[in-house]
């Protein structure tokens, strides 16, 4: 058997999944109905936990990165349209914070409240589809950086940065 490169390996187990952009649509439209939604300025640094109570934070234009609280790592990078914190293993929100990439549109929603609208429009399918696809991202992400060396950790950033739309690319400069 061939032993694939660790960059072979992300693609296999996110070319199974899509990104499910339908189901995204659903529930950010379940969501913004009745909600006035926030913009905020590039780096600034968003929690998922306010008051003690997880928050879903519902991407509505703009980029953001998934960062741990202790070094700044990021953890995972998004585009808009996306949400972040519908999953029920929020236990480790308070060690994680989401920072701006660029000028952001975006809500924030108690994660009960959000769970509450999902039963009441019938849509978990859609939640699920989200869950899958985040779980194969940050499995993806995680087996690309575990054991490796400092230069292949940033070698791996460095494809990720590559493989995002090129009209994030366009937007961004690496200073």
């Amino acid at each position: 058997m061939k032993k694939h490169s660790k960059s072979q390996q992300m693609k296999d187990i996110l070319g199974n999944v899509a990104r499910p952009e339908e189901h995204i649509a659903k529930l950010i439209h379940m969501a913004c109905k009745h909600r006035a939604p926030t913009t905020i300025s590039k780096k600034r640094n968003i929690y998922l936990t306010q008051n003690s109570e997880r928050q879903c934070l519902i991407l509505l234009s703009g980029s953001v990165a998934l960062c741990r609280i202790s070094d700044g790592m990021v953890l995972n990078a998004e585009y808009a349209p996306f949400i972040f914190g519908a999953n029920a293993q929020l236990s480790y929100s308070p060690h994680l914070y989401i920072k701006a990439k660029e000028t952001t549109c975006l809500l924030l929603i108690p994660q009960n409240i959000f769970y509450n609208e999902v039963t009441e429009n019938g849509l978990w399918q859609s939640l699920a589809m989200l869950q899958d696809y985040t779980a194969a991202k940050v499995y993806a992400h995680f087996m690309m950086i575990s054991q490796l060396s400092a230069y292949e950790i940033i070698r791996c950033h460095l494809i990720e940065l590559m493989n995002e739309p090129d009209v994030l690319k366009k937007k961004h400069h690496c200073s």
